[in-house]
């Protein structure tokens, strides 16, 4: 069938289908201006890598996909050239503090690095080598012992009583801040008795029988001591150290003489000295004793004069 359309209608028709090929043949505005915009300066402070290429812009076509339109990254570059600041000097070790000598010490001499190191070369221990007569300074300055007496009567004491007693005692105390030499005191119980046949005269008295006699001691010592080496040194650890020795003070002497039921008694005071020589053994703190002493006993108005030796066998302590 045929149709006959005005011819307004034909002309708006024509013109609407030049529009539409006009738009779909024209580029995006975003491209066109991306094209004709030129690029922005920025405005960083200018960096030290190589400048930009200054090529011209690509004359091809844009491309009709659109543009990217996120921002740029703000980061600024790296700067790759190397560093003209010189390297960190290496840290100085510490330097050594040394202290200061006291007045009553000498300097530390060109050898020692400190002080302290000066003192412990001249500290002496406290058991110094073999030798040396230093003191042991943790050794006490005092000095006890006690002994076992025996004793050997001679002279007239032998002619009233000749018998070796073993039934004595002795304490000493001794203050050994003196080095080898040592001051102090003694005291002992000493006896001996024997029981024999004797006839004795007492005036115009004749008594005899078997008689039991007795002789009883007790002096009472100042003792001065001199020592080949200082006792408490390292020298004379575990090692003999003679010794001689003077005591010197009084004695109270009783002699007895038991004949049946009968006893007569003698009663009297006595000065005395007892030279003495000896040997001392140390064990530590404990020191082991061997000595000898002779006991002489002036005569009083009371009775007669006493000699007799003591043999000593002890043990001290500091």
């Amino acid at each position: 069938m045929k149709t006959n359309l005005p011819k307004t209608f034909l002309g708006h028709a024509s013109g609407l289908g030049l529009a539409a090929a006009t738009l779909v043949l024209a580029p995006p505005l975003s491209a066109q201006s991306a094209r004709t915009q030129p690029a922005a300066v920025s405005t960083a402070p200018a960096s030290t890598a190589p400048p930009a290429s200054t090529a011209p812009a690509s004359t091809a076509p844009a491309s009709t996909a659109p543009a990217n339109t996120a921002p740029a990254s703000t980061a600024p570059p790296v700067n790759t050239a190397p560093s003209s600041e010189p390297a960190p000097a290496a840290e100085a070790p510490p330097p050594i503090v040394t202290p200061v000598a006291m007045d009553n010490q000498a300097p530390p001499p060109g050898g020692a690095t400190s002080q302290a190191e000066w003192s412990a070369t001249q500290a002496e221990p406290a058991h110094v080598a073999s030798g040396s007569s230093t003191p042991d300074a943790s050794a006490s300055q005092f000095f006890i012992a006690g002994g076992w007496d025996m004793t050997q009567p001679t002279g007239s004491s032998a002619e009233f009583a000749n018998v070796f007693g073993v039934q004595s005692a002795s304490l000493q105390l001794r203050y050994q801040g003196q080095g080898r030499a040592s001051f102090g005191g003694l005291i002992a119980w000493q006896s001996w008795s024997a029981k024999n046949d004797h006839t004795s005269t007492e005036g115009s008295v004749t008594i005899g029988g078997t008689q039991a006699r007795g002789v009883y001691i007790n002096p009472i010592y100042a003792r001065a001591q001199f020592a080949l080496f200082d006792i408490r040194a390292a020298s004379s650890h575990k090692k003999p150290v003679p010794y001689a020795a003077m005591n010197f003070g009084g004695a109270h002497m009783v002699r007895r003489v038991d004949i049946g039921i009968s006893s007569l008694t003698e009663d009297s005071w006595h000065w005395g000295f007892a030279p003495e020589l000896g040997v001392e053994i140390p064990l530590s703190r404990l020191v082991a004793i061997a000595g000898v002493r002779f006991n002489y006993l002036v005569a009083s108005g009371e009775g007669p004069e006493q000699l007799y030796f003591t043999f000593t066998l002890g043990v001290g302590a500091f």
